[in-house]
């Protein structure tokens, strides 16, 4: 430490200002205490000077009055002068009323103290007034008195008040003062960024501690804190320096002029410099927008930086553009941070980076989100635990129900009694081992209607590697499958058709030979004969076989005849009446609901009555001999209509409801069909461009629905 160089300003003014006030105290002490000396010796002389004229009256008057009675002049002008050569009296005098009196002494000063004093003298027993006497003391001598008192007091106390200064200013000097110039010499050359030795005064150690001593510690103290300090700014200042140039995100200062502070790697990088120093002290808008890069963000960019300083406040933007050193344009986002200190701002900080991935990923996912909210795929999004997060518009097309109504749902309350019970344990083990699960899926619609998915599910894995969610993509085949059995059941029909055709070729010449020599067989015999029943009973066979040969070739041919245009309700009033006989006979009651509006159809009538006949005969045959109810109803469809025969027989069972459309199959227990009556109608159906469905409840109802279009 350098001291020899150091001097204590002013020379040890702080001990000139301590004495100086020390001075000044004393010196204002001595006055007080000599003014109430002065007021106390000035009381004394006065009270002096009234005693003496006190005394007069006891022991000078009565001489004086019988020096006057007698008008002896020289012993009144003889007393009188033994008055005035008393201290302070400069006048006494005699003053009768009827004459001259006797004086002596100067005249009355203007400060003085005057007492008048009767004379009287006893005669014969009789007071008799003289005249009076006057005495008058002058102060002029008491404040001489009190001046040379004063002179006195303030040379004595000013030698005094001068030692006991000088003596005060050297023990300061030694004990105070020159140990303040050493602590300020320490401080003035105490250097906060490396290590210096402890400030120790020239005392002796042995000495109780006092305040130097307190001041010395927290000197000491300050001077370790300022090292301590000063070191864990560095490592701050380093790290942040690290933590500058290792972040991704691009940081630059900037000062109150709008000027580039400090800039790190990474904004030098997006920047196209080099060397921090390239960017030092340049305006923003030259630092983000070159003059190479016309009509860029520069200035919006300077102008949100100042938004910031002025208000105080974080300002962010993410629709911003900067100047690559290429000459190319970069989307970024900023965020500006003012630098706050002792209330008033500084500067600020500016952070920004490149967008431009993040810009591609969102567009990529926002395409995405519109690939999945816009496909007729239905898309079901749940969490590891299954329930479901997200569904797109292709889900609630394909079941009905709304996103809000299944969000936070299972989906298990899609599916009906139709799946298997242990296909879900086989759908969670293949997600479990990884895999993909692939397959079909029987599910209900919000109104109750079956429909069929080819799905696929998926499991979704985090960093972790454990599952986070599933995804369900299907696509609906219900339609395919029907279109499917359409096609197989047409196939069948159609290879059925042509062995029909081939049998009706076959068997019917020689069946048409057997039966007339059956009928000249049975002509004969007698009727009542054995022979004449056998061979009637063979004729009947004969002919039902006729009559199936007959609906083997329209099965073949069912679209044969031609169409014309004519009024549904009618052809369907037509049939009942005809069949009224059957219906009484099975005590079966006839219900019609008919659209209120006339419909028209264009087909080929006598097949269109085939179909309702069949139909209508099935329905009567299906209740037995306890009869039942038989419905008859059409409705308007749009470009359809549908007509729909219903009873109350005992209806179909569910195994039986996929067959009833194939030729030769029966469900009756006598052998009284061919099995072809359905089969037929729904080659008519089909070939006049409509369809025909069947529902059934075993017990209750069956209702054969055809569908046919309107003319």
């Amino acid at each position: 430490m350098k001291t020899s160089s150091f001097r204590f300003p002013g020379g040890g003014r702080t001990g000139r200002k301590l004495i100086w006030r020390v001075f000044l105290f004393s010196s204002l002490i001595t006055l007080l205490l000599t003014a109430l000396q002065l007021y106390l010796d000035f009381r004394a002389d006065v009270a002096g000077i009234n005693s003496f004229l006190e005394s007069i009256q006891r022991t000078d008057l009565r001489p004086i009055a019988q020096s006057v009675w007698i008008l002896d002049d020289v012993q009144v002008n003889l007393q009188l002068e033994g008055l005035i050569h008393r201290q302070d009296i400069v006048y006494a005098a005699v003053e009768v009323e009827d004459g001259p009196g006797w004086h002596r002494g100067s005249p009355i000063p203007r400060r003085a103290i005057t007492a008048t004093f009767p004379l009287h003298y006893e005669h014969h027993g009789k007071d008799e007034l003289l005249g009076r006497l006057r005495v008058a003391a002058s102060l002029e001598g008491v404040y001489g008195r009190l001046l040379r008192r004063v002179k006195v007091i303030l040379l004595a106390n000013g030698i005094k008040t001068f030692l006991v200064i000088g003596f005060a200013l050297l023990i300061f000097q030694y004990m105070v003062t020159r140990h303040l110039v050493h602590m300020a010499a320490f401080v003035q050359d105490l250097e906060v960024h490396r290590q210096q030795p402890p400030l120790r005064l020239d005392r002796p150690s042995s000495r109780a501690p006092d305040e130097l001593d307190l001041v010395v510690n927290g000197i000491n103290h300050m001077r370790q804190r300022g090292y301590q300090t000063f070191c864990a700014l560095r490592e701050r200042e380093q790290r942040l320096r690290l933590f500058f140039d290792s972040t991704e995100e691009a940081i630059f200062g900037v000062g109150l002029d709008g000027r580039c502070t400090f800039a790190n790697q990474a904004c030098l990088r997006l920047l196209g410099h080099a060397d921090q120093r390239e960017v030092l002290e340049k305006d923003i808008v030259s630092l983000v927008q070159p003059p190479s890069c016309p009509g860029g963000s520069g200035r919006r960019i300077r102008s949100l930086v100042f938004a910031a300083m002025r208000g105080e406040r974080s300002v962010s933007s993410d629709e911003e553009k900067l100047c690559r050193g290429d000459g190319g344009w970069l989307p970024i986002a900023l965020r500006v941070y003012p630098v706050l200190e002792c209330g008033r701002c500084r500067g600020a900080v500016v952070f920004f980076a490149d967008i431009s991935e993040q810009q591609r990923l969102q567009h990529e996912k926002h395409l995405l989100a519109r690939v999945v909210h816009q496909s007729p795929l239905s898309v079901v999004i749940s969490d590891a635990r299954g329930k479901i997060t997200y569904v797109n518009p292709g889900f609630e097309k394909i079941t009905g129900y709304g996103a809000d109504e299944v969000v936070g749902r299972r989906p298990f309350f899609l599916h009906n009694d139709l799946l298997d019970p242990h296909q879900y344990r086989r759908i969670r083990a293949t997600l479990r081992r990884g895999e993909q699960w692939r397959g079909r899926l029987t599910n209900t619609t919000r109104s109750g209607a079956v429909f069929n998915l080819d799905t696929v599910i998926s499991a979704v894995r985090g960093t972790d590697g454990r599952v986070t969610n599933l995804v369900a993509v299907s696509r609906d085949i219900t339609r395919e499958m029907e279109l499917q059995d359409q096609l197989h059941h047409a196939q069948k029909l159609e290879a059925i058709g042509k062995l029909s055709a081939s049998i009706a070729h076959e068997f019917g010449n020689p069946l048409l030979g057997v039966r007339f020599a059956v009928r000249d067989i049975k002509t004969r015999f007698t009727r009542d004969s054995e022979e004449y029943r056998m061979m009637d009973l063979a004729e009947r066979e004969c002919d039902r076989m006729k009559k199936m040969i007959r609906d083997l070739q329209h099965f073949n041919r069912p679209t044969t005849g031609v169409r014309a245009r004519f009024p549904l309700h009618d052809i369907l009033d037509d049939i009942l009446l005809f069949h009224r006989r059957f219906l009484v006979s099975r005590r079966i009651r006839l219900l019609k609901r008919y659209t209120g509006e006339p419909v028209y159809i264009l087909a080929v009538e006598d097949q269109i009555r085939q179909v309702f006949v069949n139909l209508l005969l099935n329905a009567g045959e299906a209740m037995g001999r306890e009869g039942g109810t038989i419905t008859v109803s059409t409705e308007v469809r749009g470009k359809m209509v549908a007509v729909s025969i219903g009873d109350t027989g005992v209806g179909i069972r569910a195994e039986h409801l996929d067959h009833v459309f194939e030729p030769f199959f029966t469900t009756k227990l006598e052998v009284e069909g061919t099995g072809l009556g359905l089969p037929v109608s729904y080659g008519i159906v089909t070939g006049h461009g409509g369809d025909i469905t069947v529902r059934s409840i075993p017990g209750r109802e069956t209702v054969f629905t055809v569908t046919l279009p309107l003319a």
